[in-house]
C-alpha cells in the first residue's frame, strides 16, 4: 500500500518553505516574536547555556549573550530582533 500523497511531514515542510519565502519578500509583514511562555525560547536558552562555543557552527556570541540576558518582555522583544539580525546576516 502506497503512503498518502501528502504526509504530515511534507505538509509541515511546505508550510515552513512558505513562511521562509514570505519573510524574505520585500514587503514582508512577518515579524518574529517570542513570548516568555514560548517553548522555543526555552530551547534557545538551553542552547545558549550548553552548546559548545568553539565549533564552526557555534551560536553568534552577541545572540548567545542576548538570549542569556533576556528576562523582561522588552528584553524578549529585543531578542527577537537580535535573532532576526543574526539569522539574516548568515545567509
Amino acid at each position: 500500500m502506497a503512503p498518502p500523497p501528502h504526509t504530515s511531514i511534507g505538509m509541515l515542510a511546505a508550510a515552513i518553505v512558505e513562511l521562509e519565502q514570505a519573510a524574505i519578500r520585500p514587503n514582508a509583514t512577518f515579524k518574529p516574536s517570542l513570548a516568555s511562555g514560548n517553548p522555543f525560547l526555552d530551547t534557545l536558552r538551553c542552547l545558549a547555556e550548553y552548546a559548545p562555543t568553539d565549533h564552526r557552527h557555534s551560536m553568534d556570541e552577541r545572540l548567545r549573550r542576548s538570549i542569556l540576558d533576556a528576562r523582561s518582555a522588552e528584553d524578549i522583544d529585543a531578542l527577537a530582533a537580535t535573532c532576526e539580525d543574526a539569522c539574516t546576516s548568515t545567509r
